[in-house]
C-alpha cells in the first residue's frame, strides 16, 4: 500500500525543486490519485538559513527574500498540479500556513518545552547546531546557534503535525541523514515516544522517512 506522503520543498543550493522538469518526475513518481501528497514550501523557515550564512543584513530582508522563492516555488508547483490533473490528491501549502495554526502551535510549544527541559532530546539538537555550522564554515555564535535551534524546532514540530496529525505519514526528504549525522526528529521518536503519543493522542506513530528517488 503507498502511503500518503509528505514533500518539503527546501532551498538547498542544489535542490531537487530548482528545476521544473525535474520537480515534475518528482510528482508524477510519488503523488497519484490513490496516494495523496502534502507539499510544504519552507520559505520562511529559509530565511533563518539566510541569517546564519550572513546573506541578509536583516531578518525583514531574510524574510522578503525567502518569501519571494516562496511564491515562485508555489506558482511553480500550483502549475505542475493543474498540468497533471492532481487537484484532488495534491495539497500545496507555504510555511506560514501551517505554522499560524492552533495545532502548529501547540506542537511546537511541547517541543519547545523538551529542549529547554535538557537531555537527550537537547544534547541531539546541540550536536546537529554544531554540525550545522561546521558544514557551512561558520563560527558558532549566539546568534547564529538561536537561529539554527530556531529551524531545527520548527522543522521537527512541523514533522509531527504532517506526519502524524495530518495524515501523511511518508515522509521524503532530498537527504536522508546517515546512522552517524545528528538526527533530532529520528531521536525524538526514539526516545520521546511516549510524550509523542500523548501529544498526538494516538496509540500508534506512523511516520516513515525515504529518500527521493529520481532515477
Amino acid at each position: 500500500m503507498d502511503l500518503p506522503c509528505f514533500i518539503p520543498v527546501c532551498f538547498y543550493e542544489t535542490s531537487l525543486f530548482s528545476r521544473k522538469d525535474t520537480t515534475r518526475r518528482i510528482l508524477e513518481k510519488y503523488v497519484n490519485p490513490s496516494r495523496p501528497a502534502f507539499v510544504l514550501v519552507c520559505d520562511t523557515i529559509y530565511a533563518y538559513n539566510l541569517m546564519i550564512w550572513d546573506r541578509c543584513p536583516s531578518y525583514n530582508e531574510a524574510l522578503a527574500k525567502a518569501h519571494r522563492r516562496g511564491f515562485s516555488a508555489s506558482r511553480m508547483l500550483c502549475n505542475l498540479r493543474k498540468i497533471l490533473n492532481y487537484d484532488d490528491c495534491l495539497s500545496i501549502k507555504r510555511w506560514d500556513d501551517v505554522t499560524n495554526t492552533d495545532t502548529y502551535l501547540n506542537v511546537h510549544e511541547r517541543v519547545l518545552d523538551l529542549y529547554q527541559k535538557g537531555g537527550k532530546f537537547t544534547a541531539e539538537v546541540d550536536r546537529f547546531v554544531d554540525a550545522s555550522l561546521v558544514r557551512f564554515m561558520k563560527r558558532r555564535t549566539e546568534a547564529r546557534s538561536r537561529w539554527e535551534v530556531k529551524y531545527v524546532l520548527g522543522e521537527v514540530a512541523m514533522s509531527i503535525v504532517v506526519t502524524e496529525l495530518y495524515g501523511y505519514p511518508l515522509e521524503l526528504w532530498e537527504f536522508v541523514p546517515n546512522s552517524c549525522a545528528p538526527d533530532p526528529i529520528g531521536l525524538v521518536y526514539v526516545e520521546c515516544r511516549e510524550e509523542l503519543l500523548q501529544w498526538t493522542g494516538k496509540s500508534q506513530l506512523d511516520r516513515r522517512l525515504q529518500e527521493i528517488d529520481v532515477s
